[in-house]
Parts: structure tokens; C-alpha cells; sequence
């Protein structure tokens, strides 16, 4: 069960990661303020990434 929900996670953290990535890629912006954007989402998504991961290994021991 825990299995499951730690892929059900991370399923809806891809989603969630990818709905930004296009989400800022459409925007109305300069190519120079939305390169900061991505570059501000990735590092945030990075971060939340190894927070899970870290959250994951801790739920397992």
C-alpha cells in the first residue's frame, strides 16, 4: 500500500512538474524572463524532488 502511494507521488509530481514546464513555456513573456522562470522551476522542483526522496527513505526505515 505504501508502495503505491509513494508511485502515486511521484506520478503527480512529474505531472505537476511537466503542466509548469509547459506552462511557462506559453507565456506572454521576453525569452530572457522566462529562461528565469524555467531556471527558478527547476531548481524548486530539484529541491522538492530530494525532499521526497529524502521523505521516502525515511517512511521506509
Amino acid at each position: 500500500m505504501e508502495r503505491c502511494n509513494g508511485k502515486l507521488m511521484l506520478a503527480l509530481l512529474t505531472g505537476a512538474t511537466i503542466g509548469a514546464g509547459l506552462g511557462i513555456l506559453f507565456a506572454p513573456y521576453k525569452g530572457s524572463k522566462t529562461r528565469r522562470k524555467i531556471k527558478r522551476s527547476v531548481t524548486d522542483t530539484s529541491q522538492n524532488v530530494s525532499e521526497f526522496v529524502k521523505d521516502a527513505k525515511d517512511a521506509i526505515r
